[in-house]
């Protein structure tokens, strides 16, 4: 587990390292990096309007950063996504699933509380209508299919086990089903008998 924590740990560090290199090699020297979250900044600009995310022409660096993060989250995300599929020696544990997606999540939602603060609507708001949505889709859901023993079509899913009284009996214990009935104890279940 301490392998673990240390992998972890060296991975989020190139993290931040790769994402200060490329903030700025954007920064003194404007290649397809900056190009690429200029036009998409430019655009949601479009529709959210250019204060905050502009001064002049220029493009603040703080949105130049949050935008080269989530790229690299979410890059990250999707290549550990892929890793699923892999051989069992290069999967990941669950938890690097749950920690990348609560990440690209805090990513996401300040982004959206950024963008949605011109017209003051709250990021919970967003959130419950989200979630309202994402609620009512048939496919969210796992659902566990169930059958009876009254189903016919359960034939052969519930084989004859035995009750807890012949559980008990088979112990060869006399003791051991002092607290039932004797009536209880020895009465033969589905045709057979319980010894």
């Amino acid at each position: 587990m301490l392998i673990g924590i240390l992998i972890g740990a060296l991975l989020a560090c190139g993290l931040l390292w790769l994402a200060q290199i490329l903030f700025q090699d954007a920064v003194s020297r404007p290649g397809p990096v900056f190009n690429v979250a200029t036009w998409f900044l430019t655009g949601l600009a479009r529709c959210v309007g250019t204060a905050g995310y502009f001064c002049g022409n220029k493009l603040l660096k703080g949105h130049l950063l949050s935008a080269i993060l989530f790229s690299l989250t979410f890059s990250l995300y999707a290549i550990v996504g892929c890793l699923h599929y892999a051989p069992r020696w290069l999967q990941v544990p669950t938890l690097t699933y749950v920690l990348l997606l609560i990440t690209l999540a805090c990513w996401t939602l300040s982004g959206i509380t950024f963008a949605a603060d011109r017209w003051r609507i709250p990021i919970v708001l967003l959130l419950g209508i989200w979630l309202l949505i994402t609620a009512q889709l048939p496919n969210t859901d796992h659902f566990y299919r169930t059958k009876t023993p009254d189903d016919p079509r359960s034939e052969g899913c519930f084989p004859d086990t035995p009750n807890p009284a012949e559980v008990l009996l088979a112990s060869k214990s006399p003791k051991s089903f002092w607290w039932l009935p004797r009536e209880a104890a020895f009465r033969p279940r589905h045709g057979r008998h319980a010894c």
